[in-house]
């Protein structure tokens, strides 16, 4: 590992994570003390439109909210009013209180409507339900990464750790995200804006600094120490380039308030293809084996966790017509990341991870195949049953299970062999030929030919410089 020292002091960290933290604190705690009219604005690319703010309900029991309405007046003014004082401070701004009334008109389905909801207290647990798998990966990551922090406090790799993780509260804020009461007191718009894109602008840079750290600073990074301080700014500066380019083109303020999302993801995949392009150029720049073996720690978590969010939230849901899985636990899965680079960087010795990627490629391959032929045989049986007898049979079910039962054995194995011959070709081929000098071994009794057959064996398996073979002499009675 490094022991090249990082500037930044334990302080500056410590005080970089309270601040990370206090951020979202402070926009959570006015969230909680402002009445709420049991929705928030949509989370989404058009989030502001060029009339109002749309709206998410919380629940079905949010009064006469409907997904999809946009409110586009609150108190006797527009939307778009109320955005415009976003930016001054010498406005009258209502002071709603817990169970009074509020008079909003909304368009739903293109016509404009009056709605008078009652001020209540924010659902909280309806916030928790729908995110809590987001909030969980940020809080193991900070975990994880102040862990790794205090047992490698001078490894550049754990302090990058440690600032893209606190950067990642603003999970915290996100999931609480915006409401209309924000944009017309403007305190709740900015302190969640002090969030994100605040945070979020940190976050992703982060992972960047993370990667030209890890598992050693490249030499561009020692050369020029510059370069990885520089990241923070440029990606603030891309954001408010964009947005500057934006605002001439905007029919209103809520148009260009809108424009800041977009802004948002566009540094997010600048900067995370940033981050893909230097863990290639990192693992192909690593000569040692415990380098290699960290990047491929960290290669695991990144490439699984992916894997699976493409499987289980794009794929099958493309296939079956329906989410598989909740987002929250795309949360967890996620979790794998950070695990797996607080490994890597934490560890001196690590076990060797090509047993678990071997098995994970294997089991997850066939858990796929048998998943689609499991489901293909019920379906396929149950309408042969059906169209036999004119009702479902429960052998459908029986004949499927017994199935897949029946493949898992002669399935595994030959997956496994598949992938051994593919991404381990050198490993397959050692055990082949270990196989088959155990047979030789078995078969032949000349000892100068079994002697040749051992250098072979050795050569070919372990491809040493030279083979030499030494017998102790017998020893005299």
């Amino acid at each position: 590992m490094p022991t090249q020292k990082s500037r930044a002091s334990p302080w500056d960290l410590a005080i970089f994570g309270f601040v990370c933290l206090l951020i979202p604190t402070l926009f959570i705690t006015l969230t909680l003390l402002t009445p709420s009219d049991c929705a928030r604005l949509a989370d989404g690319t058009e989030t502001f439109t060029p009339i109002g703010v749309a709206i998410s309900p919380y629940n079905e029991n949010c009064g006469d909210w409907r997904e999809g309405d946009i409110v586009t007046t609150a108190a006797g003014r527009s939307m778009e009013s109320w955005a415009q004082d976003l930016f001054r401070t010498d406005v009258d701004r209502p002071q709603w209180q817990f169970g009074q009334q509020v008079a909003y008109t909304i368009e739903r389905d293109g016509q404009p409507q009056q709605l008078a909801l009652t001020l209540g207290r924010l659902p909280v647990a309806e916030v928790l339900a729908e995110r809590w798998g987001a909030l969980l990966f940020a809080l193991v990551s900070q975990i994880v990464a102040l862990f790794v922090l205090i047992q490698r406090p001078h490894y550049p790799a754990a302090r990058a750790l440690f600032i893209w993780a606190f950067a990642g509260s603003h999970i915290y804020g996100w999931a609480f995200f915006l409401h209309v009461d924000d944009i017309t007191n403007a305190l709740g718009f900015w302190s969640f804006r002090a969030v994100t894109p605040f945070l979020w602008l940190i976050y992703f840079p982060a992972a960047l600094h993370v990667a030209l750290v890890f598992p050693r600073p490249l030499p561009v990074v020692s050369r020029y120490r510059w370069l990885v301080p520089l990241l923070y700014p440029l990606s603030f500066a891309g954001f408010l380039f964009y947005i500057a380019l934006a605002w001439p083109r905007s029919a209103n303020m809520l148009v260009w308030l809108n424009t800041w999302i977009p802004a948002e993801a566009i540094m997010a995949a600048v900067f995370l293809l940033a981050t893909i392009i230097v863990i290639v150029i990192q693992y192909r720049s690593t000569r040692t084996e415990e380098d290699r073996l960290r990047m491929r720690w960290a290669a695991f978590g990144a490439t699984t966790a992916g894997a699976l969010g493409l499987i289980f939230w794009n794929f099958l849901p493309m296939v079956l017509g329906r989410d598989v899985f909740s987002a929250n636990a795309q949360g967890i899965v996620m979790l794998l990341f950070p695990l797996s680079l607080a490994v890597a960087i934490w560890r001196h010795q690590l076990f060797d991870i090509d047993i678990i990627i071997r098995k994970t490629l294997a089991y997850g391959f066939l858990t796929a195949i048998l998943t689609v032929v499991f489901f293909g045989l019920v379906t396929v049986l149950s309408s042969l049953f059906a169209s036999i007898s004119g009702q479902q049979s429960a052998l459908a079910l029986v004949l499927s299970t017994l199935t897949i039962a029946a493949l898992f054995s002669p399935l595994r194995h030959r997956i496994q062999d598949v992938i051994d011959r593919r991404f381990y070709r050198s490993k397959y081929d050692a055990e082949r030929v270990l196989a088959a000098f155990s047979q030789t071994v078995r078969n032949e009794t000349d000892l100068d030919t079994l002697l040749a057959e051992l250098a072979r064996v050795v050569e070919e398996t372990m491809q040493p410089e030279r083979v030499h073979i030494w017998m102790k002499p017998p020893s005299k009675q």
